[in-house]
């Protein structure tokens, strides 16, 4: 299968390039190129950015599949589908996509976030639950029945560029009194990165 990933070289991203790489899939990457350069070497790599809208690199491909890693406004993944051809989307969310965080045992039918300024495309803890219900939209929109949402939790596990999980590891190895949150029993889902991007891969 002849895959477009949208990013690919930081965290998940890489994540899900090495497993499409794996299952055999034909790879292209689509970037600013700032990030891991060296990564892929073997890989067609088209440069872009989404942010000042230039995908002239993708004008006239077609690919079976994109998998967008970092979209973060609509206007990313409108403009995304509309300079490219293909079959399938699928889009890495977020359960920051749910109105309220306390609840459990949600699914897809739970109630969302929604913006006062449905046009902003500024990232904010406020903003960032609200734009990400929007690119989900869009891409059904642009793809009526041939998109995949990822709502992803915590993601940890190799090349974690924030520090989430391997702080605590390394804190803890130095010895010493450690400050953590108070409730010791509190239960914490995750998911590795790399376990995420088989199954990403597996249901493209």
């Amino acid at each position: 299968m002849k895959l477009l990933i949208v990013g690919g070289t930081q965290f998940l991203g890489r994540a899900i390039v090495t497993a499409a790489v794996a299952a055999g899939h034909e790879v292209t990457l689509f970037n600013r190129g700032q990030t891991g350069t060296g990564l892929f070497p073997d890989l067609e790599k088209l440069k872009g950015d989404r942010s000042t809208g230039d995908y002239a690199a993708l004008q006239g491909r077609v690919f079976d599949a994109v998998i967008d890693v970092c979209a973060y406004y609509p206007r990313a993944v409108r403009e995304l589908l509309a300079a490219v051809e293909t079959k399938h989307f699928t889009l890495i969310s977020t359960i920051s996509v749910y109105a309220s965080n306390e609840q459990l045992g949600q699914d897809e039918s739970a109630e969302l976030h929604t913006l006062t300024d449905p046009n902003t495309e500024e990232i904010t803890g406020e903003t960032y639950g609200g734009l990400k219900v929007l690119c989900e939209q869009a891409a059904i929109e642009m793809l009526p029945g041939n998109v995949l949402i990822v709502r992803s939790g915590l993601i940890m596990g190799a090349n974690d560029h924030t520090q989430r999980f391997p702080y605590w590891t390394q804190r803890i190895a130095r010895g010493g009194r450690v400050i953590v949150p108070p409730a010791l029993d509190d239960a914490i889902q995750m998911i590795d990165a790399r376990d995420e991007a088989e199954w990403v891969i597996a249901k493209v």
